[in-house]
């Protein structure tokens, strides 16, 4: 009965950080860099993909406003892309070939 009640236990908080990342995406009117964060582009040619928070930098310039700025130049243009795609909410990623 203590292994069911760990696992169901073990369970539950995977739920609950789950739940907590999806609320922290959730619009409320001002800008997040977690609104972007988890954007996917793909890089090298296509072979890898990787988020927008491990290509570039994301800051707040003001309520309504990202600023996203690539850590390596040659990425501006896969980001110029990405952002001229819409978003699937569902699956909240992009890919700029």
């Amino acid at each position: 009965m203590d292994q069911l009640t760990n696992d169901t236990h073990n369970k539950m908080l995977k739920v609950l950080d789950l739940l907590r990342q999806d609320l922290s995406t959730v619009r409320t009117g001002k800008a997040a860099p977690s609104l972007v964060e988890n954007i996917v582009i793909s890089v090298y040619g296509g072979s890898t993909r990787l988020k927008i928070m491990e290509l570039a930098t994301i800051s707040v310039s003001d309520s309504q406003t990202l600023v996203i700025t690539p850590l390596i130049h040659q990425f501006q243009t896969k980001f110029k892309k990405a952002s001229s795609k819409p978003t699937s909410d569902s699956t909240r990623q992009q890919t700029a070939k």
